[in-house]
């Protein structure tokens, strides 16, 4: 009964060696199917446009972020300048 145990799991072994063999043959033909290609050209092209996307994203608020300061700065320079015109106007009278 051993005998015939220790037999099957050796075929057992032996097939599946074989069906991962011929796996392994077929691999590289399964991904070189015209909808694999189609598939992973579609994904970089979604990559490329997520990154166009992001890029343009990041450029649109440096540039807000750059109108914001030079607003922030005008906004300040008349607040000293009011400020300065406020405290003449107290002095003098």
């Amino acid at each position: 009964m051993l005998q015939s145990y220790d037999s099957n799991r050796k075929i057992i072994q032996k097939r599946a060696i074989n069906k991962l063999k011929s796996l392994l043959r077929n691999y590289d033909g399964l991904f070189n199917t015209i909808e694999v290609k189609q598939f992973v050209d579609g994904l970089k092209k979604k990559e490329e446009e997520n990154d166009l996307h992001t890029s343009t994203h990041w450029n649109m608020t440096v540039t807000y972020t750059v109108v914001v300061q030079k607003d922030l700065q005008k906004n300040k320079n008349l607040l000293k300048e009011l400020h300065n015109k406020v405290s003449r106007f107290i002095l003098i009278n």
